[in-house]
């Protein structure tokens, strides 16, 4: 049967939207060069040398506009023996070439000017590259999914060679949140880190105001403040509930606009997830391509039953962050069909279950505990300044109930397939993995495990790392050895779908 892109096969050129955008751009970039030389000129005029700058800038933008119009004309896309190849450039030719089976992720982003023509920017980028390796200014939106279904569908033969390929699935929204939805993932935010962030700017401000003031008025400050303490402790206290106000409003706002109208769609080869008033962003996670997928809940996201889901695609290390794809209020429906996606076999037969040593919570809580308040307690006394001993005195104790509860909620189930991971006290997190995504798997002792025989494992999968803390050595080498046999067994059997146990 005939692709429904088969014209994919011949060259395609962009809308003309991005001559549009790459103008727009252009213009951004001369200003942000050339808005400081122009602002001194204005304050102090030299009419023959502005006018010399004018014309000189004007030149700039003309030559630079003729030539982004020139460049859309030549640019041109299409797919040939197995590779998406993007040929630009007029005066000075070049050809991309990307082949199929590299293609990590499809990512379509829309500002307000593609959403006035309903059209997309394109952004496909392979686990090797350093950022997207192949980008599209703007393509009409119906024709940006046609484009995406195409290469994966081509992939997905190039990949299953002879083997049939699988009928596609209709897609379902598994999730769309509304206003209501929206307000509890922005009340659930951490207004704290907003709220720090303008107090360090309000310190700053205290730190030079002597500088401003001079030294005698700064210290005659001081002594009226000193007089008014009283007033000024009520003033303190009305600047931090202000404070967290802004912060909590602040939030609320950028989370309701980043997050407008998300949809979470499941499609037969993986995710979509749609989202942004302003600026609209389109991510896709394909089954294939996530290495582990995790959840986690704080406190008050239990409280409304909701979960941020992170589902962590194959990419190069700097772009690990940017190809996680983050659905910020799910339910626990939700989770169950991902999870029933990525690992369907979690439900069939047993996990065996381990923990961390007991000497993983005795080193966090020496270091985060002991250790901590030992000093406080020492600067205090050299310096004198006993305001704050009280706070490093029940530092430990509360350290120790802390670390405690982080120990006995840490729990790592192991499954023929994978395992998974149940970690946190005040944030609880549960992560995922499959075998079948280990790329590589390294024992690690420190001198002090050497002495108790204690090991931790990382797991090197194409998104990052996971670690398992602090296991028995007796332990440690088994999950060793047969984590390695799985990366042998892929390896052999690359075209396979699943591990054989």
């Amino acid at each position: 049967m005939e692709h429904e892109g088969a014209d994919f096969f011949r060259p395609n050129r962009q809308s003309p939207v991005a001559i549009l955008l790459i103008l727009s751009r252009l213009f951004r970039f001369l200003f942000r060069q050339f808005w400081p030389v122009l602002l001194v000129f204005l304050l102090r005029p030299k009419p023959a040398t502005l006018y010399g700058l004018f014309w000189v800038g004007l030149l700039l933008s003309i030559i630079s506009s003729v030539n982004s119009i020139l460049a859309y004309f030549y640019a041109v896309f299409y797919v040939s023996e197995g590779e998406l190849i993007l040929e630009k450039g007029w005066l000075r030719r070049t050809r991309l070439s990307v082949p199929l089976d590299r293609i990590q992720t499809i990512s379509f982003q829309q500002t307000f000017i593609h959403r006035l023509f309903n059209t997309v920017s394109v952004e496909i980028d392979t686990a090797g590259s350093k950022g997207a390796e192949f980008s599209l200014h703007a393509i009409e939106q119906s024709r940006a999914h046609s484009l995406r279904d195409f290469l994966l569908q081509q992939k997905e033969e190039e990949s299953m060679g002879q083997e049939e390929v699988q009928e596609p699935v209709e897609e379902k929204v598994l999730l769309q949140l509304h206003i209501f939805d929206l307000l509890k993932i922005g009340v659930s935010q951490n207004h704290l880190r907003t709220a720090g962030i303008l107090t360090a700017i309000g310190l700053g401000f205290l730190d030079d105001l002597e500088s401003v003031l001079g030294e005698a008025a700064y210290k005659d400050w001081e002594r009226t403040v000193g007089n008014y303490f009283e007033a000024l402790w009520w003033l303190t206290l009305a600047f931090v509930v202000i404070l967290l106000l802004l912060s909590f409003i602040g939030t609320l706002i950028t989370t309701a606009i980043r997050n407008y109208d998300l949809r979470f769609i499941q499609t037969g080869q993986g995710f979509h997830v749609v989202a942004g008033l302003f600026a609209k962003r389109e991510q896709s996670a394909s089954l294939r391509k996530i290495q582990f997928i995790r959840w986690s809940a704080h406190p008050i996201q239990r409280w409304l039953g909701m979960f941020s889901l992170r589902l962590y695609q194959a990419a190069s290390y700097t772009l690990t962050k940017q190809k996680t794809i983050q659905v910020p209020g799910c339910y626990w429906p939700q989770l169950e069909v991902v999870q029933g996606m990525y690992f369907p076999e979690a439900n069939e037969g047993e996990w065996e279950w381990h923990g961390p040593s007991p000497h993983y919570f005795s080193r966090r809580f020496l270091f985060l505990g002991i250790l901590p308040a030992i000093a406080g307690l020492g600067l205090g006394l050299l310096t004198r300044d006993y305001q704050l001993l009280p706070i490093f005195l029940i530092w430990a104790p509360a350290a120790y109930f802390w670390q405690r509860k982080v120990y006995r909620t840490f729990h790592i189930g192991l499954h023929p397939e994978g395992l998974q991971i149940q970690e946190g006290y005040f944030t609880r997190n549960s992560t995922y993995f499959r075998w079948k995504k280990l790329q590589g798997i390294s024992l690690k002792q420190s001198p002090y495990q050497r002495k108790h025989d204690l090991a931790s494992l990382l797991l090197h999968t194409a998104s990052g790392d996971i670690t398992l803390p602090y296991l028995p050595l007796e332990k440690a080498r088994p999950i060793r050895d047969y984590g390695l046999f799985q990366v042998e067994r892929a390896a052999d059997h690359f075209n396979s779908s699943s591990i054989i146990r």
